[in-house]
Order: structure tokens, then sequence, then C-alpha cells
């Protein structure tokens, strides 16, 4: 599995990625709440969301419209940038509107650890 996300703050752009060789340490999801904690070389991301009010969607699985999604255009996102050495926050910031689509939540449930 790859990813990358990247994160503005002021001037600076905070890079996660498979290609940099960031890992997400855990994805839990529970009670419409998703949790992301990914590590970087220097950094750690820690992202809270609710999923809000969701319709569901039909998503393409293997060439066909089969699977189904829920996808939200009101998640509530709390998004926390740390520093690894010092354990100090850089910024943390929280938004009313994010975009989340998930697909077989099922599998989410299962709390992921690495």
């Amino acid at each position: 599995m790859g990813f990358f996300c990247i994160v503005q703050h002021q001037s600076e752009q905070y890079k996660f990625s498979t290609r940099n060789i960031s890992k997400i340490k855990c994805i839990s999801f529970d009670n419409n709440n998703l949790n992301i904690e990914i590590h970087a070389q220097k950094f750690i991301l820690l992202l809270e969301i609710h999923e809000g009010n969701y319709a569901k969607l039909k998503a393409p699985s293997k060439g066909e419209m089969l699977q189904n999604i829920k996808e939200s255009l009101t998640a509530k996102v709390k998004m926390t940038l740390i520093e690894k050495k010092t354990s100090k926050s850089i910024f943390e910031t929280k938004g009313k509107y994010g975009g989340l689509d998930i697909s077989n939540p099922h599998l989410l449930r299962k709390s992921y650890s690495k």
C-alpha cells in the first residue's frame, strides 16, 4: 500500500509518503470516528476525523460499480503536527467541512497498528 500527504503550514511543507519512508503507525475507526497516526523521519501527523453526514455511493471494484462507499463533505477534522525530537506541537487546526470517502468500513473497525 502506498500513500502520500502534504501539509502546508505558513511557508513550510511537511511531506508524508511511502517515498520518504513515512509509516502509517495506526488507523482506527469506531463510532464514525477515524483516527490516523503517520510518522515521518522528524514529524508525527495526527488526524482525528468525525465523518459527519454522508451519502452511500457506488464505487468501482474490479471494473464494475459494485462496491458501496460512504462519502461525506461535512467531516470534522482535527490535525496536529508534532516535532518528534522535542514532542512539541508545531500546529493544530480544526475544520468542519472535510471531504471523506470510506470504503469497507468493517475492515477499518479492526484497528491497525504497526
